[in-house]
């Protein structure tokens, strides 16, 4: 049989590799889980024990006795620790640490006044049974269930422990094993030989146990992120670099209507709308170029059912090991609602809310263009103001509803004789105002205000009644009349308040002298 103290230089040299395979785990999990710094600490001590029971003979037997055995104990404590807080169980141990100081008593007890080696090696057992019971009681029954089935296996060894430890005791109550402890019995080399052995496996199940927690805890997170992709509102998608589908979550067929499997593997092409496509192909270079997202794209992509919707994409690159990009990854939303939302306010800053007409802002805004080009190109350009004749007496007999049916009929009667480059604006009540481009002669503007005076004379239905309107124009010509909008409105009022106050039902030019020298008369309806 081996000799003690070759099992213990055996005993030292497995606590050491257990240590540094404590190093390795810790390092690579300290701040995911708590409580391995414990063990690493406990582990180290008892390696450390270990030793100072190898230099018995060559330092004072209270260190290399006492000393040496509380190290061991106290090692065990803090391993105990450790399991306590990776379990998330944290006791005070206060029993423990009295129990601790009794046996620092005892053993100094028969170490010093009344030498005994076979008391002092019960008190010693009796501690590890203590400690090692804790351990297993802790791992197989205090844990929640769901942690159970990872500190199972390290809890039946700290029981496989406990139980040497106790055949210990029964077996040097029974077997004198003497007071030179490299001399001791079969008892002692048996209890080593199987410390060695369990040492080994504890180390192999703490592994095991960080391993297993962690691959719960990776199986969770995929767990979790399948549902959330699952049940995202939003399409979630990867790409590669020359923009093809790898891909797209079940959000997908919600929002769109194809089916995954029809969309992985194609280009974005199909899907994006080809007015949008170059920017998004540009938003793909970007983030190739920067290797970091590169904010918003908006675009449109094609419904299963041919119709467009508009979203809005976010993406960060994906890189290989070599930190290459590889590909994309992103998020899709809906923002069809909010785009037509904008659409709808812009149309309400720039047009008429009842008519659907572009309003005074939107003019003024062509205009500005349209004497511009009007100006390099030699052009002439005519302002019409309209005012409908008698409109007040609709409201007043038919009731305000009925004025604004009229005012719609009439808008859309006046559209279909304009030309299409031309703006027709409501800018007040029942007023409007017609711009035409491109008035080169009066001649024009002539022809354009009689058609609009003949399409007046069909009567219109409105609730049921048969309503016959008429309207006065009055014209201003740039850039004779006047270069601004503001002063040809004012030069075209003038004249339509001529038409409307010298019989109504025509049309009259600004320049015109009589319009020039009569004056207007705004309080004519």
């Amino acid at each position: 049989m081996i000799d003690i103290k070759t099992l213990m230089i055996i005993y030292l040299s497995v606590n050491i590799i257990n240590t540094g395979a404590m190093i390795v785990i810790w390092r690579q999990n300290q701040e995911r889980y708590k409580g391995i710094s414990f063990w690493l600490v406990g582990l180290t001590l008892q390696a450390v024990g270990s030793l100072l029971l190898i230099l018995r003979g060559h330092i004072p037997n209270i260190i290399s006795m006492t000393g040496s055995n509380v190290i061991i104990l106290g090692g065990l404590l803090i391993v105990l620790m450790g399991l306590e807080r990776f379990t998330g169980r944290n006791n005070r141990n206060t029993h423990n640490y009295l129990l601790l100081v009794v046996f620092i008593a005892v053993s100094i007890y028969f170490v010093l006044i009344q030498p005994n080696q076979k008391a002092r090696d019960i008190a010693f057992t009796a501690m590890l049974i203590i400690y090692t019971f804790q351990c297993s009681w802790l791992l197989l029954r205090s844990v929640d269930r769901g942690m159970r089935r990872l500190t199972q296996l390290t809890g039946i060894m700290f029981g496989v422990y406990t139980t040497v430890n106790l055949s210990r005791i029964i077996l040097t109550v029974f077997f004198d094993q003497g007071n030179d402890f490299f001399k001791a019995g079969v008892v002692t080399a048996l209890s080593l030989t199987l410390y060695i052995l369990l040492n080994i496996s504890l180390t192999i199940c703490f592994v095991l146990m960080v391993n297993g927690r962690l691959l719960k805890n990776v199986q969770s997170e995929e767990e979790k992120s399948r549902l959330l992709i699952e049940n995202s509102q939003d399409i979630i998608y990867t790409i590669t670099t020359n923009g093809v589908l790898t891909f797209v979550s079940h959000a997908w067929t919600k929002m769109l209507g194809h089916l995954v499997q029809q969309v992985i593997g194609q280009p974005i092409g199909q899907f994006v709308h080809t007015e949008d496509l170059p920017l998004c192909m540009e938003w793909i270079k970007k983030v190739i170029e920067t290797g970091q997202s590169k904010g918003v794209v908006e675009y449109r992509v094609r419904h299963m059912d041919g119709s467009w919707y508009w979203h809005e994409s976010r993406a960060v690159p994906l890189k290989d090991k070599t930190g290459a990009i590889i590909g994309f990854e992103g998020i899709a939303r809906d923002i069809t609602k909010r785009k037509e939302l904008q659409q709808k306010l812009e149309e309400m800053a720039t047009h008429d809310y009842l008519t659907g007409l572009p309003n005074r802002a939107l003019l003024n805004d062509r205009f500005t263009i349209a004497a511009v080009l009007a100006q390099r190109n030699k052009n002439r350009l005519a302002i019409m103001s309209l005012d409908l004749d008698k409109f007040k007496s609709i409201n007043d007999t038919l009731g305000h509803d009925a004025g604004d049916q009229m005012l719609k009929a009439v808008s859309k009667r006046l559209n279909g004789i304009i030309r299409a480059s031309d703006t027709l604006a409501r800018v007040g009540g029942d007023e409007f105002v017609l711009m035409m481009l491109e008035t080169n002669n009066m001649e024009n503007a002539t022809t354009i205000a009689q058609k609009i005076l003949d399409s007046f004379k069909e009567s219109m239905l409105i609730d049921g009644h048969e309503l016959h309107l008429s309207t006065s124009i009055g014209i201003a010509m740039y850039p004779e009349d006047a270069e601004d909008l503001e002063n040809l409105t004012k030069k075209s009022d003038a004249a339509m308040y001529y038409s409307k106050g010298h019989g109504r039902n025509q049309f009259k030019f600004f320049g015109d002298g009589d319009v020039q020298t009569g004056g207007d008369n705004k309080s004519v309806n």
